[in-house]
């Protein structure tokens, strides 16, 4: 089974592509009517959102992210889980948790009423 198949666990509506990156992270590319959006499978993490009505995208994101398997995206929309910051006890323990570098996997996607995609559940390791 390819990297894919293993995380987008459904058929996406047409305006959803899972797609890799330069650096071959996999993730899905979001283009609407409304807004465009990439999210990473790595981490869930959404790393570019831009409405419609704006030239520019709303979220920062580091020039200094790697963008390579394991290591934390800097910037857009991450998940600190189960903690934040550095582990109080631990300091071998990544920053903001160990779900920042794990793959999630889509399992359900639709279009909403006004067309755009919905995620119904998503789940992670």
């Amino acid at each position: 089974m390819n990297r894919f198949a293993q995380l987008v666990r459904t058929t996406l509506p047409s305006s959803v592509r899972a797609e890799a990156d330069a650096g071959h992270l996999p993730r899905l590319s979001v283009r609407t009517a409304t807004a465009e959006a990439d999210v990473y499978f790595q981490g869930a993490q959404v790393t570019a959102w831009r409405p419609a009505s704006s030239p520019n995208p709303v979220l920062w994101l580091s020039g200094q992210s790697r963008f390579e398997p394991g290591e934390a995206i800097r910037g857009g929309v991450p998940i600190c889980f189960p903690w934040f910051s550095r582990h109080r006890t631990d300091r071998s323990a990544p920053p903001h948790g160990f779900a920042r570098t794990r793959d999630w996997a889509l399992e359900s996607a639709r279009h909403g009423a006004d067309g755009s995609p919905t995620r119904e559940r998503s789940s992670s390791w």
